[in-house]
Order: C-alpha cells, then structure tokens, then sequence
C-alpha cells in the first residue's frame, strides 16, 4: 500500500478467513498475499488487491449540514488513498459544498485532486470558505491522492437547501420616462427569496442599478429619464440566503431624436445619453437646435469624453460648420447661423463618459466702435472709445488690439462693457508707434475692428543741469543683438538751470549710414544732423538750452551712440582794476574780479612780455587769487608788458589793456665818511641786456667829498662820442659811454646827494661799468675836481 505498511497474520489448521483491521489506514489500496507453510518451507498461494473502505453515503433533509473531513486531517494525508461520500435528497433539494479548509499538494497531472459531481476538478489549493453549487437532488464527493503531500488535507460542509429557480417572461412598457416591468415567478422556489433587479446598459459592463423586489411581487416600475437614447437591459434573478438563481433578461431601446428652439440670448444644453455615466455601442442622437434671426448660435463644450481618436472614424459627434469631433471641442465657437444640427455616433466605442455642450443663442457682432482715441504719457498710451451705432446693447465687452511698428505683434486687451479705456504699457516700448485698433463683442463673437489709430509712445525725458553736472544720454532700446531697434523716435529737452552753455561730447556713435542723414540719425539743434560713424568728437552750444532728437526707419540698425551733455560756464568778463607795480625783487600786479559772469571764473591767465624780445610768458593763477608777482631778479631794468584774463570752463574772458611796467634796477645807499660803495652794471662782468634803465641814489651823512673812479666801462655806442646809444650819467659829472675813461677818477666835492643812471638802447650790448665811490673830507690831489 501507498504507504509501504506491512504485517504478518498467522492462519491454523483448517480456518479459512482472517480479519485485518483498516482503520488507521481508510481509502488506502491494500495488497494480500497468501502463503502456504509445509514442513518449514513458504511458498505463494495467491494474491489479492483490495482498497480500504472510506466515505459514507447520506440520505438529507433540507437544511441538514455534514461535515467532511480528509483521513488523519487536519495532519496531512497519505498517499494512494481514494474516498466518496454520497448524498440524496428529495426532487426540491440542492447542495452546498463549503471548502473550510482544502489545503493539498499539487500537480500538473492533477495527481491529488477533489472532484465535486460534475463539477471541475480541484487540483491546487483554494482560499478557505471557497463554495460549489450543486444544482441536483444527489451528489458526490470523491478525494483522491496518488502522492503524499505537506498539506493538512480537507475540511468540507455539505449544506442541502432548497432549489430556486429564475424568474420568467419578462414584459417591460414605456410610458413617457416610466418603465413599466411584469414577469412571472419561479417554479421552484424556497419560501424566503426576494426578487434581485439589475438594469445596466451595455458596453458599459458591471451592474448599474440593482434594486431588491420582494416575493410576492411580480411587477415593478421604474424612472428611466435618465437612460434616453441608450440600450437598457433588464436582468431579474431570485435569491434565497444560500443561492442567486440565474437571471433572466430583457433589452429596451430609446430612441434619441430631438428639435429644441431656443429664445433669444436663451441657453440648452445637449447630453449624451446616460451622461456622465457613459455610454453604449451603436448609439446614434440627432438634435436640431434653432433660434431667432439676428442671432448665432454659441457651442461652448463643458465636457467631451467619447474615447474617440484623431481619425473620428468610429465615436464622434457632428455639429454644422464645425465639423466632427471625437476628442475636443473650442470652448466658444461660434456658428455664425441660427440653426445648427448635432448628432452623436458612438459606433462600437464603449469607454468615457460621454458629452455636455452647452448651446446658447447669442446676438450677432456689432458695428465698430467709433471716436476712438489715444492720449500718451510716459508710461502708456490711455486709450477711449464711443459705443457702435447698431447693436450696441448685445455688446458684453471691447477688444483693444496693437500692434508696434514695423512688425513687432502686440497684443490683444479685454475690457467688459461697462467700460471704454484701456491703458497700453508703453514700458521697454519707447518711441515706438503703436498701431491700434477697437472692435466690439457680443456673445456671437468679435465684430469688426476699426480704423488703426497710430500712437507713437512717449520717449522724451527732459534734463537740467546745473554747472559742471554732466547727463549721459544713450541710444534707447537695445535689442538682442545689441543694436538700437527700428521705428524709434526719442527726444531729449536739455536745459540748464542757470545761464549756462552746454558742451557735447560724442563718446560713441554708429548709426546708420545715409545720404544727408535721411534714415537714422541724430539731430541736435543749432547743429547738423548725425550718422555713420563718429568717435571723440566735442562741440560747444553757446545757449543755455538744446533740444537732441533720434530717429531709426524701419530697416537697418547700428550699435547706437552714447554722448555726454555737460553744463559750462560762459566766458567770464574783463578783469577789474589791473595794476603793475615795480619792487625791488619784482613786479607786482594786482586786480579785481571781472563784473560779468564773476561766478564761472575757475582761475586767470597773467601774461607777461619783456621788451624789446617780447619773450611770452603766461602763468596759470588761481581762482580766488587777486595778487601775483613777477620775478624780475633775473632782468633788472627791463620794461615789461602785463596782461590779465579771467580764464571760464571752455572759454577764456577778454584780454584786459596792457600795463607797462620797469622792473628795479639801481639801490639807494647812505654813506658816511671812510666808506666805499661799487656800483656795476647788471650781470657784470657778464654784457648787459639791452633796454636797460638803472638808477642809483647815493645820499651822504654831511657835506663830503667823494672820489669816484671807473675801474671798468664797455658801453655801446654807434655814433662816436656823442652817447645817443648807451650810457652812464652822474650828477654833477656829465655822461660817459667812452671806453677811454676808464681808470679815469673825479672828485665831487662838498655833495651830499649822488644820482647814478645806466641806459641800454636795442642796438647791442657790451661788458658793462664797475665804478667805485669813496668818501672823502676836503681831499685834494691830481685828479679832476667838480
């Protein structure tokens, strides 16, 4: 046997049966052999297969439950072991078998296995509280196991219940949106049933509606508003607490056909049947939609789910003028008619939810508006319009439609009907022209636009400087490329906040190229205008105010330009008061700040000239300044010629008259008795300059004699001894350019004041003189008295 068990059992003398105990093994094949023992010696006598009983047969009353459990249950089961229960009842009876527990190893041969009746067999495990139905008065239960396995085995009820079967005859009437359901009951059938009723609507599958009817009625009825247009079927089934009978069916069509007028400015709306519940295969609706004339219709989708695809070649719907669709519709479209016809075909498509179209009638678009105006300032453009002449009370709103020239798109702003303005953002737009135009709407769409307005936006900016203040003025919008863009007009007010001038200084510029300028260019006033290519390059405006304006056509650009607008002071006046005053060490000049423009003075021009060269020199002097000295040390006796101007931002003031002056040349000395003084010509021993004028005043203590002496004298002279040309002259002696008295002396006596004058004409120069004075009280001697 399967389970490899095996035992001996002794048999005496003339007994011809043996019992052998089966009951740990039930269902299990057993194998007998008889053997025959003679003197010792065994030999086979017969063998025998024989299977073990296991199972059991029940005759049942409704109601009645057994329980059936599997051999050595719930501790596995063995191998080669076959089992059948049997079950009777009455003609009404059926059965219930309830796997508890089925827990058996299995294969793909099926080798442990359950068989209930006619029923497929088990060969895997099943989910605990698995159940079979048995539609038959008797049944069978048959387990069979070729292998021995690791499962627990089989826990199984077998439940006899009443039989049920399903309602018949089914007849269903329509009445408006009343359906009407009479059928006739089961032949068989427990006491406790109620009456099961499905309604769904195909392809749509999985019951819709289910309703619970009680036993003992045989007609219901039931609103199916909801349901037009769409294929019902109708399932009744009877049910008792162990069994759903089957059911049985109807099917109901609802045709799907319709006219609907709507009222002026009115609102339908068109539904797919069932919707949104969806919808069935083969469905096909028709809808006429109408209204007044003067009015179009207005389809605006809520909601399309057909399942159609891009090709609507099965699920779509059909609107006039509009065409098929099966995946959207445009919110808002607008039928310019007043009828239109729908209709929905949903061909073998069976997915979504259907369709919701709302259908207005909406007023036709009016006329234009008309006086359409627009007021610019620096950030937009105010635009404001009158109401159309026709049809102006349909109206629900305005579009303002620009555009910015030469071919930049705008965009489109929605005013409601209460107002008539809207504010254009002329922001990053400047000096651009706006083309703008004003149309009406209605719910029946946009009418038409009116004529184009041309606004050019505001690129103006008005700047005041006051002095030395410097505005950068820049090429404006610059676009991707970095280039100014086309169809710009700007304009800059430059103004000054005082009665200043304005220097302009072109730091940048390139513009477009062109014959006089005619394209883009930059216009300055009291100036030409500007193109092409410019670098570095100043003027100065004598005016306290310009006015800069740029201009680019519509085709091609440049880099653009970048110029400094500076405020200067105009050239001051003359300066006041000038003196030029000899000392001993220079000349000292003075002055007073010009009358005129004194405020924009930034310093002075001092310009000297030496005579006769008339060697230039100029020195830069300070603004708060009114003194300056001219060293003269180096060119004593020299007549030299002063200027003074007052010096302005960008120009100087005039040049005042000139102012001559000597520089110092000569000394006054006091000399008292026993003293010496020498006297030299300026630079000796080195020649003298030309032009030279010297005085020296010698003064004495008391009434002295004194002795002068020429140790050196080398003038110039061209005309003999006459002295015209340079000379020394001593009071009381005479004059002396004659080289012959050198060495000479000459006593003045009894003098108390000497005058000593050295004169250089332009003819030439030679060494000079060196005289030397001594004092002496009543000295007499050889050489020549006066």
């Amino acid at each position: 046997m399967g389970t490899g068990y095996h035992s001996d059992v002794e048999v005496h003398g003339t007994q011809n049966e043996a019992n052998i105990t089966t009951i740990l093994y039930p269902g299990s094949n057993y194998i007998l052999k008889l053997y025959a023992v003679h003197n010792g010696t065994k030999s086979l006598f017969g063998t025998r297969f024989i299977r073990s009983a296991c199972g059991d047969k029940f005759n049942t009353t409704l109601g009645s439950q057994y329980i059936i459990l599997s051999p050595s249950y719930p501790n596995g089961y063995n191998a080669g072991v076959v089992c059948r229960w049997y079950f009777y009842g009455n003609y009404v009876t059926w059965f219930k078998v309830i796997l508890w527990d089925y827990d058996i190893e299995g294969t793909e041969k099926c080798s442990n296995s359950l068989q209930v009746s006619d029923a497929p067999t088990l060969c895997h495990p099943v989910e605990r509280n698995h159940f079979l139905v048995v539609k038959n008065s008797s049944m069978s239960l048959q387990m069979m196991n070729k292998f021995t396995g690791p499962g627990r085995g089989m826990n199984v009820s077998v439940v006899a219940f009443h039989s049920i079967d399903q309602p018949r005859n089914i007849v269903a009437n329509l009445s408006s949106h009343d359906l009407h359901l009479t059928w006739i009951p089961p032949l068989l059938h427990p006491n406790n049933f109620t009456y099961m009723l499905y309604i769904s609507f195909p392809p749509y599958h999985g019951d819709d509606l289910v309703h619970m009817i009680p036993a003992d009625q045989n007609e219901y009825r039931l609103n199916v508003s909801d349901h037009i247009g769409q294929m019902l079927v109708i399932g009744i089934s009877a049910k008792s607490p162990e069994l759903e009978s089957n059911r049985t069916y109807a099917n109901i069509y609802f045709a799907c056909s319709t006219n609907i007028h709507i009222p002026p400015e009115g609102v339908i709306f068109v539904t797919s049947p069932r919707y949104p519940l969806g919808f069935h295969a083969g469905v096909n609706c028709r809808w006429y939609v109408y209204t007044e004339p003067d009015f179009f219709i207005l389809v605006t989708r809520a909601d399309i789910d057909i399942g159609g695809t891009g090709g609507c070649t099965d699920a779509y719907i059909d609107i006039t003028s509009l065409g098929k669709h099966c995946v959207a519709i445009e919110s808002g479209s607008v039928i310019p008619a007043n009828s239109v016809n729908i209709s929905f075909s949903s061909g073998s498509i069976t997915s979504g939810r259907g369709f919701n179209i709302t259908v207005e009638s909406v007023a036709k678009p009016s006329d234009p508006p008309e006086h359409v105006l627009g007021v610019v300032n620096h950030t937009h453009i105010h635009v404001t319009w009158g109401e159309p002449p026709r049809r102006s009370q349909h109206i629900i709103g305005f579009f303002v439609e620009y555009f910015i020239a030469p071919h930049t798109l705008g965009a489109s702003l929605y005013t409601e009907r209460g107002t008539r303005e809207a504010f254009i953002s002329t922001e990053h737009q400047s000096g651009k022209m706006f083309i703008i135009r004003v149309a009406s709407v209605t719910k029946g769409g946009k009418g038409n636009y009116s004529n184009p307005l041309y606004v050019r936006s505001v690129c103006e900016t008005t700047v005041t400087l006051s002095q030395h203040q410097t505005s950068l003025i820049f090429s404006p919008l610059v676009n991707n490329n970095g280039n100014y863009q086309p169809g710009i007009v700007c304009k800059w007010i430059i103004q000054t906040a005082e009665p200043l001038w304005l220097q302009i200084t072109i730091e940048k510029f390139a513009l477009e190229q062109s014959t006089g300028c005619s394209k883009d260019y930059l216009e300055i006033s009291g100036h030409r205008k500007l193109c092409g290519q410019i670098w570095n390059q100043s003027f100065l405006l004598k005016k306290t105010s310009t006015n800069i304006t740029f201009v680019s056509d519509f085709d091609t650009e440049d880099s653009g330009f970048v110029i400094a607008v500076s405020a200067v002071g105009p050239p001051p006046g003359l300066p006041q008061n000038v003196s030029v005053v000899s000392s001993q060490y220079g000349l000292i000049c003075t002055w007073d700040s010009p009358k005129q423009n004194e405020m924009y003075v930034i310093g002075y021009h001092l310009t000297y000239i030496i005579h006769p060269e008339r060697t230039n020199h100029t020195v830069e002097i300070a603004r708060d300044t009114r003194l300056y000295a001219i060293d003269t040390t180096y060119i004593p006796g020299r007549l030299i010629e002063v200027y003074i101007q007052a010096k302005g931002d960008v120009e100087s003031g005039p040049t005042s008259r000139s102012e001559l002056a000597r520089s110092s040349c000569g000394q006054d000395y006091s000399l008292t008795k026993g003293r010496r003084l020498y006297i030299s010509s300026p630079k000796f021993p080195s020649q003298y300059d030309i032009s030279v004028s010297c005085n020296w005043s010698i003064m004495l203590a008391d009434l002295y004699s004194v002795r002068l002496s020429f140790i050196t004298l080398d003038l110039i002279n061209m005309e003999g001894h006459n002295c015209s040309n340079d000379y020394v002259k001593i009071s009381g002696l005479g004059v002396f350019c004659d080289k012959a008295v050198e060495n000479s002396q000459f006593i003045l006596q009894s003098i108390q004041r000497i005058q000593i004058t050295f004169e250089s004409d332009e003819t030439g120069n030679g060494k000079g003189f060196l005289l030397q004075l001594d004092v002496i009280n009543g000295e007499q001697s050889s050489y020549r008295t006066f």
